[in-house]
């Protein structure tokens, strides 16, 4: 859960200026649940000009993995943390902030849909790039 109260949202911040992407996602998951990443890749990038009431900005979404056995709190900006299993999310997915629960969804299909495939990206006109199913 964010701290501002904006409701269920998932690790994710802004970009340091001189920090690249891989190095930016590894900070915040630090800085909000105390993870280390130990793995990562590119997903999808979602710009619809309307995710984000605040301003327009693009959410650049990584797959990682954590140190195993670590614990999550949180930390930063997070007021608390909340863990789905997939099958949870498949049956019925929580109320997310912003676009995160179209997001969500994408990872969904994308790694646990019956289409599951790994591809190149393509656009969904100006709203996100992200695997082919």
């Amino acid at each position: 859960m964010r701290g501002d109260g904006r409701g269920l949202a998932m690790i994710g911040g802004f970009l340091r200026v001189g920090e690249s992407a891989e190095d930016g996602v590894a900070r915040e998951v630090l800085e909000e649940t105390g993870l280390t990443v130990v793995s990562k890749e590119q997903f999808c990038l979602f710009s619809d000009p309307t995710r984000d009431p605040r301003r327009h900005t693009a959410a650049l979404v990584f797959v990682a993995r954590a140190s195993p056995n670590a614990t999550p709190r949180a930390a930063d900006d997070a007021k608390s943390i909340r863990i789905f299993s997939i099958r949870d999310l498949q049956r019925q997915q929580p109320s997310f902030a912003f676009d995160h629960g179209r997001i969500v969804q994408e990872y969904l299909d994308v790694f646990h849909g019956a289409k599951r495939r790994w591809r190149p990206l393509h656009s969904h006109g100006k709203q996100a790039a992200c695997p082919v199913r």
